[in-house]
């Protein structure tokens, strides 16, 4: 067994009260991903404990997962990312949420944070890989479902998160505000402005800045949309269980923080840009999972129940997922290697701006940069003409396929 078993046992029988043996301890390697590639997190371990507890030890799982801080040279290696993680799970655990694994122990000098194993249940993403179209539909829907419902469960309580964040480290819940996926979106917005400016052929950045002022202010002041957001919204960070209650439960919490809630739920729209296994969703399940989404939201948001007001959030942090992922365009001017999900960067950023125009034309909101975008992706088309095409996932594949518009 890993070296750290050692360790692990100390930090559990602390915990327990009572001597407490781990059985059994291994890597999460090879995970089969429909098929299609396999995944491998080596830091992350499943673990049993010795059955024989006493009343002490009662509350403990026996099975639990264990996260490790990760190797040197990875770029989420930074402890601050397990520190955050921690708190996330604290603070859901502490407000009695189980949408995510319930927290047991952690050891910030060992690098070791533990939680409940929430089983081996399907992820989101083998079903939008597979061939079933009904069941993706209902994964979907579940997700949408529980992620409105996690929302709703946290507004109002971001000074509880950040009391237990602070406890274990700096933060700067300033900065989180006007950050996507635990990164300031300053970076990639003047990334993307400089590149606009000097690349040959691409339309000036000029008119914009209003607009681009509007979606950081959206961002800095949420209002009723502040909320608790996990910060990796990956069909691969859930698990679809029979709860009785909405049917998902979420994990890797490393970027969490309290910002706005569309923040999160863009993926919605946005299907999962960041993961390996992005591709689009058919229109009409785009606008179901939005509305299982609101209606969850709105219990505590009241706001996320105007039509008019939804759209023109929803469009202002579409910007900023916009300006998050088309800021890397020009590396994909030259040799780029493909992701490894195989589907075409380039594709994805123009599917991107095609994403946020559609929601700006909705709302009738953003319209100098909308208008900017659209002149902007016409130009990376003529740069990129390999991009023309891209599908949805598997699972509709047999219904639809989505073409990026010309």
């Amino acid at each position: 067994m890993p070296p750290l078993v050692d360790q692990l046992e100390r930090l559990l029988s602390r915990t327990a009260g009572t001597p407490v043996r781990v059985v059994s301890c291994e890597p999460h390697l090879d995970r089969d991903v429909a098929g299609r590639w396999t995944e491998s997190h080596p830091w992350v371990l499943r673990c049993r404990v010795d059955s024989r507890l006493g009343d002490a030890g009662a509350a403990l799982p026996r099975q639990l997962i264990v996260k490790t801080l990760r190797p040197a040279g990875d770029w989420r290696a930074d402890p601050a990312y397990l520190r955050t993680e921690h708190a996330a799970l604290r603070f859901l655990t502490s407000i009695g949420s189980t949408a995510a694994p319930r927290f047991v122990a952690a050891d910030a000098d060992a690098g070791l944070l533990v939680m409940e194993d929430l089983g081996p249940g399907p992820s989101l993403d083998r079903l939008l890989l597979g061939e079933d179209p009904n069941a993706a539909r209902d994964g979907l829907v579940r997700y949408a479902t529980a992620l409105g419902r996690l929302h709703a469960t946290t507004v109002g309580r971001a000074e509880e998160f950040y009391a237990i964040a602070s406890a274990l480290g700096p933060i700067d819940p300033a900065l989180d505000l006007v950050s996507c996926n635990g990164f300031p979106l300053a970076g990639p917005r003047d990334r993307l402005l400089a590149y606009a400016a000097t690349a040959p052929d691409l339309p000036d950045p000029v008119g914009i800045d209003d607009d681009i002022d509007q979606v950081f202010a959206t961002l800095s002041d949420p209002g009723d949309y502040l909320v608790f957001v996990g910060g990796d919204s990956c069909p691969q960070n859930c698990r679809l269980v029979d709860d009785g209650g909405s049917g998902v439960r979420f994990f890797d919490f490393e970027s969490a923080c309290f910002q706005h809630a569309l923040l999160d739920a863009v993926c919605l729209r946005f299907p999962f840009p960041g993961c390996p296994c992005w591709s689009l969703l058919p229109e009409e399940i785009c606008d179901e999972l939005e509305t299982a989404y609101r209606k969850e939201l709105a219990v505590r948001c009241p706001v996320a129940a105007d039509d008019a007001g939804f759209a023109t959030a929803f469009t202002a942090v579409a910007a900023a997922k916009t300006i998050q992922l088309v800021s890397h365009s020009e590396k994909y001017d030259g040799t780029y290697p493909p992701h490894g999900g195989g589907f075409s960067k380039r594709a994805r950023s123009l599917a991107t701006v095609d994403t946020f125009l559609t929601c700006a034309r909705r709302s009738g909101t953003l319209t100098s940069l909308a208008g900017w975008f659209e002149e902007f992706a016409t130009a990376l088309r003529r740069r990129w003409p390999d991009a023309a095409a891209v599908p949805v996932y598997p699972a509709f594949r047999d219904r639809i396929v989505v073409k990026v518009r010309h």
